[in-house]
């Protein structure tokens, strides 16, 4: 009743993987009545639930604590490794982190308490491998751990990171407010990891390949280019948001491609059009319409596509309309330097802002959107 919804859907994860499915179709030969009930002895058709997390397995004792056998915290917006540390007061503590070797030992005295018993994060790792191997050959056992390891890799260093470090920046400089949901890029990330993030690690970790992708990296992805970054621009305004946009993603080898073609697909307000033969400005802002087709071409862009001009009564225009003549793009970016579109090579280059400067390029057609 528990483990189930948007932000930690296990039953539905494992209802849809190979455990679940083989556990529904060969439920009579789980020997479910017997009192000894040891993974790989008593039973081998599939795991359940206990199975994994408190069941017992040759080389393993049962055990009352669920989350002894878990290696990873999945439920956080950064997942860490995590450690176990028992006191003799009967209290535990997880302690995050992959490095070992600041943790307490045995003896020492640890919040308030003394330490009975140490787990490492790769100890509680064996601990599940243990009962794994039980049913598993050893190379079944390491290529689902090397899966689950990458895709938390993955959604760390490619979405919760970058997207962590712009939420700080924003709440630092003031952009939003120290109350929590009060701005709506605020519910975005929170869908991000709490929702579509936990889903896909869960997914990975328990080998649920829907979950782990299509209802989890993958919405992660849509929310993240889709959302959170339109409202990073109108949250912290379009200087500011390239900064940061810059700082964190840019950085990063698997955004290039948002910065090669998304990113930099002119708006109609950084739109000049020039007319090659004379040299003039033909239309700037809201009176050109560029749909352009923008392709990578290292080390720059090539931008082609056709210009609408929606006012035939500017000076110079009239008489090009629905005629292929020499035109220039010229997109100002976010940080006021001017481009051109290069003649020979496509790319964009410099532009000093001297007309005189310019020179022929491929046609763009202009076309009326009046009657």
């Amino acid at each position: 009743k528990c483990h189930i919804g948007p932000d930690h859907p296990q039953v539905e994860v494992y209802n849809e993987s190979m455990h679940g499915i083989v556990y529904s179709a060969k439920i009579d030969e789980m020997n479910l009545d017997s009192k000894d009930w040891v993974a790989g002895v008593d039973y081998s058709a599939a795991p359940t639930c206990t199975t994994c997390h408190q069941g017992a397995a040759p080389g393993e004792k049962k055990t009352h604590d669920i989350g002894e056998r878990l290696s990873w915290n999945l439920r956080a917006k950064i997942s860490q490794k995590k450690n176990l540390v028992r006191l003799d007061n009967g209290k535990q503590v997880d302690v995050h982190g992959e490095d070992t070797s600041t943790l307490p030992k045995v003896g020492d005295q640890y919040e308030g308490s003394t330490v009975k018993e140490v787990l490492t994060w790769q100890d509680r790792r064996n601990k599940m491998q243990t009962v794994c191997k039980a049913c598993h050959t050893n190379s079944i056992v390491d290529g689902h751990y090397r899966i689950l390891d990458d895709l938390v890799v993955l959604y760390n260093d490619k979405f919760a990171r970058p997207v962590s470090g712009v939420m700080a920046d924003l709440k630092n400089n003031g952009l939003i407010s120290p109350t929590a949901f009060d701005e709506w890029i605020e519910w975005l990330w929170w869908e991000i990891w709490h929702h579509e993030g936990r889903r896909a690690r869960s997914g990975a970790a328990m080998g649920g390949p829907d979950y782990a992708w299509w209802h989890g990296i993958y919405d992660v992805a849509k929310r993240v280019y889709m959302e959170f970054i339109p409202e990073l621009f109108e949250t912290a305004g379009e200087n500011e948001g390239w900064r940061l946009l810059n700082q964190y993603f840019k950085p990063i080898e698997g955004h290039q491609w948002y910065f090669d073609a998304i990113a930099f697909r002119p708006n109609l307000e950084e739109l000049i059009a020039i007319n090659m033969q004379t040299g003039d400005e033909v239309a700037r802002g809201n009176y050109a319409g560029f749909e352009p087709s923008v392709r990578h071409n290292s080390p720059g862009l090539e931008i082609k596509g056709t210009l609408t001009i929606s006012d035939s009564n500017i000076p110079g225009v009239g008489n090009l309309i629905g005629q292929n003549v020499k035109m220039m793009a010229v997109v100002v970016s976010s940080n006021n330097l001017l481009y051109m579109v290069s003649n020979t090579n496509g790319q964009l280059v410099p532009w000093d802002g001297n007309v005189n400067g310019l020179i022929s390029l491929k046609e763009i057609t202009l076309a009326s959107t009046q009657a």
